[in-house]
């Protein structure tokens, strides 16, 4: 049996405190190996960039090495930078959003798309074609093709820092995504499934979403489905969900 345990000291180099303890269970196992404290530093032998590590156990330590060298002989050490406060900032965004009063996407003024990118030109070509309309939509500078895509909800987008956050959903079926693209060299930053509703079974189906502004970090979704309501709080920078409300039933 093995149990390790790992905790941060304040005001200094961070250390982890790992205890090992090994059921002598193998006769040839020495009794002595019962239990074992041993203090390390990350910063001098596990990570010189004083970084947080991750110690995963990848076999079982052979029975005449010690439970202290077993375990950093057979640990994969792996640096893995933790930003700070990102437990909090989820915390805090989702106590923001449970605050969150609805906003029916359908009467929100919809920010002008060309209006945002008035720095290029913004094509659209429209088809309809039994019954159903769609539109190919592209932003281009000097005859170069930034983004383009098949629009079939209501062209919802926000324009921030030259970068283009739009809503790709179906007017008719469930679900959203966001895509950010960088317009300035035409790339696509990320692209994120909302949680929304979650999966809906459904035949006939509407669908509307809306977005804002929240401040520096978020950015809301509030989506009306006929299965439901939700508003969602998104990080501008890597598109992760912060926040996510799903209203009772109308």
């Amino acid at each position: 049996m093995r149990k390790d345990a790992a905790s941060v000291s304040a005001g200094r180099s961070p250390s982890f405190l790992i205890e090992t303890l090994v059921t002598p269970e193998v006769a040839s196992r020495p009794v002595g190996l019962t239990t074992k404290k041993s203090r390390i530093s990350p910063v001098e032998v596990l990570c010189p960039a004083g970084r947080v590590v991750i110690i995963t156990t990848l076999r079982t330590p052979e029975p005449f090495v010690t439970p202290f060298l077993s375990l950093l002989g057979t640990a994969a050490l792996v640096a893995a930078p933790v930003e700070p406060g990102a437990g909090d900032k989820a915390g805090r965004y989702q106590k923001i959003a449970d605050g969150l009063a609805w906003k029916e996407p359908a009467d929100q003024p919809q920010p002008s798309l060309s209006a945002q990118v008035s720095d290029y030109l913004l094509e659209i070509h429209v088809t309809i074609s039994g019954g159903e309309r769609t539109e190919a939509i592209a932003v281009t500078d000097r005859g170069r093709v930034l983004c383009s895509w098949q629009e079939r909800g209501h062209c919802v987008c926000l324009v921030r820092n030259g970068t283009l956050y739009r809503a790709e959903y179906d007017q008719i079926s469930s679900g959203c995504a966001i895509v950010a693209v960088n317009l300035k060299p035409g790339k696509e930053i990320w692209k994120a499934t909302l949680q929304g509703l979650g999966p809906i079974d459904h035949s006939k189906y509407r669908n509307r979403v809306w977005m804002e502004s929240v401040d520096d970090l978020v950015f809301a979704i509030y989506g009306h489905e006929s299965a439901g309501r939700y508003v969602e709080l998104v990080d501008w920078k890597s598109g992760k969900t912060l926040g996510h409300k799903v209203f009772p039933r109308e």
